[in-house]
């Protein structure tokens, strides 16, 4: 592994990082994605950010509502509109964290909720290798 100079300035403005993902069939891919690099705090910013947006999709979304009848619910939003709305906004967060992968498609929120919708879990896995990358989280020494 070849040695890289430390330095506290500049910070690079993105990295590359390896995410493994697991395809429903069982399979494993790898999808390399151009990360946004952000400092420890600079990242604590944009999960706030990022939860704000979680607690507003979340404040009454298809939360179930007692009504007159004993045993009936009233669900303000289908079980589609809701997943449709988290995909969205899920996407539209891996949109601020990246800039890129090496996917023929291009990296647009659009085609992000489409990779998702087609393979469920794959924005919770590029997030989640994110954060491991930033943390420095690491599975080898």
């Amino acid at each position: 592994m070849a040695k890289v100079k430390l330095n506290l300035t500049p910070a690079p403005e993105t990295f590359n990082h390896p995410v493994t993902l697991i395809l429903p069939s069982g399979d494993e891919a790898e999808l390399n994605v151009e990360y946004i690099y952000r400092t420890k705090q600079d990242f604590a910013a944009w999960i706030d950010t990022h939860l704000e947006s979680q607690k507003s999709l979340n404040d009454g979304a298809g939360k179930a509502k007692s009504t007159k009848a004993a045993g009936e619910l009233n669900v303000d939003k289908t079980m589609l509109q809701v997943v449709t709305e988290q995909i969205a906004v899920d996407a539209k967060s891996l949109f601020e964290i990246a800039k890129g992968w090496d996917l023929e498609e291009s990296f647009t929120v659009e085609n992000i909720e489409r990779f998702e919708n087609k393979y469920p879990g794959v924005i919770q896995a590029i997030g989640a290798a994110y954060r491991d990358a930033l943390y420095g989280i690491r599975l080898k020494n």
